[in-house]
């Protein structure tokens, strides 16, 4: 009777977070502002993906793939009160495109408009990540170059806030070629050509429903973990009961668990890291 309880549930849990394919994005969802051709249905992708930080990091989600415009792309930024946050590989593969030149910010709103800082990397089942606002030069000082092989949780840069943007985050999108093996997007922004691309909706690891939702709280560490799934919740479980302890602390000032956790929650994970 255990072990068929136990079957149900793996098999409520897989359906839960796998048996939907795409994802119907409504009308009232894609307002006219969002000039964007593609509104949906997002399949989900096919690969499954690390968050684009380090080991540890605490991430918020700004706006998922329904809020984002344009829409199928996420916004999320480190939130371990760290200056600056690296910027990772979320899977194994090839650079196929890298551009770190830029420093100017602009809103790209009322004709206002300047060219991205980002990285497109292909991966071996066919989809490709972009992580985008990268900082000046933050990939050329890691000496990387276009058609370099990176593994997952490589440092490919670092989180800045250059082209359409109003502050430190990555937008991060998944996407796949139509009728090609090339990826097609334009150089000045990374744009995806819509007649030639699609995105896809992230399936991330080691967080609740394996995708994103905007105000969330994420974090970030190695899908490769010899930590299983269970393990994996855990964690995860902890970090959220850390992190709202670490709130409460903050709110009150009590200074004496202040001088115990120094910088932020995410210190309160590093002695039951179990990946």
């Amino acid at each position: 009777m255990k072990n068929l309880i136990t079957i149900v549930l793996l098999l409520l849990f897989f359906q839960n977070t796998h048996a939907q394919s795409c994802i119907t994005v409504s009308d009232d969802q894609n307002p006219d502002q969002c000039n964007y051709n593609f509104c949906g249905p997002y399949d989900f992708s096919k690969g499954v993906y690390r968050l684009p930080y380090p080991d540890g990091t605490l991430v918020h989600c700004t706006n998922d793939h329904f809020k984002h415009c344009p829409r199928g792309a996420l916004d999320m930024s480190g939130a371990s009160g760290q200056s600056s946050y690296n910027v990772v590989a979320s899977a194994d593969g090839w650079i196929r495109a890298i551009n770190d030149e830029d420093s100017e910010e602009c809103t790209c709103e009322g004709g206002d408009n300047c060219d991205n800082n980002y990285v497109w990397i292909e991966h071996p089942n066919g989809e490709w990540t972009k992580y985008t606002h990268v900082r000046q030069n933050s990939v050329d000082d890691l000496g990387l170059s276009e058609d370099d092989w990176v593994t997952r949780g490589t440092v490919i840069g670092k989180e800045g806030s250059v082209g359409c943007s109003t502050g430190d985050h990555v937008h991060f999108e998944v996407a796949v070629p139509i009728d090609t093996n090339i990826l097609l997007f334009d150089e000045g922004g990374g744009w995806i050509d819509n007649d030639w691309a699609r995105n896809l909706v992230p399936v991330f690891c080691g967080i609740s429903g394996n995708k994103m939702v905007s105000g969330g709280d994420y974090f970030a560490f190695d899908c490769s973990s010899a930590c299983n799934r269970y393990c994996r919740w855990l964690i995860q479980v902890m970090a959220a009961a850390c992190s709202r302890y670490f709130s409460i602390v903050i709110h009150w000032k009590i200074p004496m668990i202040l001088n115990f956790f120094p910088t932020h929650p995410a210190n309160c994970m590093q002695p039951m890291k179990l990946y």
